[in-house]
């Protein structure tokens, strides 16, 4: 498989535009613990240490003993590995799957359903789903066929089916090249060249402080992934900040000066360049969220809708749908605890999943909803239905 890798630039006041290849400066370098920061990295506090990786984004072992509690050099610049094929269904319930009609069928990607009450188990390694009971093949309307894949839409219990759709996916990311063939996710960047960083969910635009689109060291936009110097430091959240991220323990707020240019948040780059600032998914290598206002998610599989007393109903939302979606809250506490949006202009919620894994990590890939930016839970449902009740009026 042929990889894609993207040199991305890295953006320091002065932008760094030297491909990797220039810099004289192997991928097989010496790994560096820094005793200086010019081109050196620090990483962020976590529960854990960081995971290593090599050229093709796959997981390897730390068997250079890294002290990440000290600054690193990094080599070149941050590059886009696209990463490992992985199922596609790991965190989406372990198999393709559908809902039609208010029922759940299990989807064998060729426009057959089935329904899951009649399925054992689904085999990643194989694609085959083993059935446990006699079952029917429907259409996407729920529809009985009368054939299907040549033969009669009928399948025996104890049979197995194979899923025809794609059953795998790749995650892109960007990385920092350590040296010795070793790798490391911007996720878990604090600083970089001894000032704190953006991390850029999307293709990122660059304007002055009139909302005017310019160009800052030869770029106008800059690309998804991007690691970004920004100007100034970090400071305790105050009420004028809309975008922030937390300490490891949730005790402590921090944000970096949003800038309002009619009527929206940038952050300042230096140079007289701003950015949006909805479009940072990090800070300082620590997921960003936002107070209030709504944001876009985009469902990762067919979802049942929960009614204001977050009970499932048998409405649902499509794979790939756009919604508007506002109000976090949280259901149950620790290891139970839920977290759902509601839908604007609804008293209506969709589920993204395990609470707990909301804000950490690679918390993109594993709700069952992809968001635009992360918003704070409201906490309770009473306040969501006021909220609710005031879109009404």
């Amino acid at each position: 498989m042929k990889l894609k890798r993207i040199a991305l630039s890295i953006v320091a006041g002065a932008a760094l535009m030297v491909p990797a290849a220039l810099t004289g400066q192997s991928q097989n370098s010496r790994i560096v613990q820094a005793s200086t920061l010019k081109n050196k990295i620090t990483f962020v506090k976590s529960y854990s240490q960081p995971m290593l990786y090599n050229k093709n984004g796959k997981s390897i072992a730390n068997k250079n003993n890294i002290n990440f509690n000290k600054p690193i050099r990094f080599y070149g610049q941050p590059t886009i590995i696209q990463g490992p094929k992985v199922n596609a269904f790991i965190n989406l319930n372990g198999m393709p799957q559908s809902i039609i009609k208010g029922k759940t069928y299990a989807d064998l990607g060729d426009g057959g359903y089935v329904d899951m009450k009649a399925v054992g188990r689904y085999n990643w390694n194989n694609n085959e789903i083993g059935l446990i009971k006699n079952a029917y093949v429907y259409n996407s309307k729920g529809q009985r066929l009368s054939t299907y894949r040549g033969r009669k839409a009928y399948l025996t219990k104890g049979s197995k089916i194979k899923y025809v759709g794609k059953s795998w996916v790749t995650y892109p990311d960007s990385y920092f090249n350590l040296g010795s063939g070793i790798y490391v996710k911007s996720n878990n960047v604090n600083t970089m060249n001894g000032k704190g960083v953006l991390k850029l969910n999307t293709n990122t635009a660059i304007y002055n402080k009139k909302s005017q689109r310019i160009s800052f060291n030869g770029q106008r936009v800059l690309p998804k992934y991007s690691i970004v110097n920004y100007a100034g430091k970090r400071r305790a959240k105050t009420k004028s900040d809309d975008y922030y991220y937390t300490n490891l323990s949730g005790s402590k707020s921090y944000a970096v000066k949003n800038y309002k240019i009619k009527g929206q948040d940038y952050y300042y780059i230096g140079k007289g360049a701003y950015i949006k600032a909805i479009n940072v998914g990090r800070i300082n290598g620590n997921p960003v969220f936002r107070d209030g206002g709504a944001t876009t998610i985009v469902p990762q599989m067919d979802l049942f809708i929960y009614n204001s007393k977050l009970k499932k109903t048998k409405q649902s939302v499509k794979k790939g749908q756009k919604i508007r979606a506002l109000d976090p809250v949280i259901l149950g506490s620790g290891d139970i605890a839920q977290l759902f949006y509601r839908i604007k202009g609804t008293s209506n919620y969709v589920s993204w999943g395990d609470y707990s894994e909301y804000g950490f990590e690679d918390d993109a890939y594993v709700g069952n909803f992809n968001f635009r930016v992360r918003l704070n839970p409201i906490k309770t449902i009473e306040t969501a239905a006021t909220r609710a009740a005031e879109e009404s009026d």
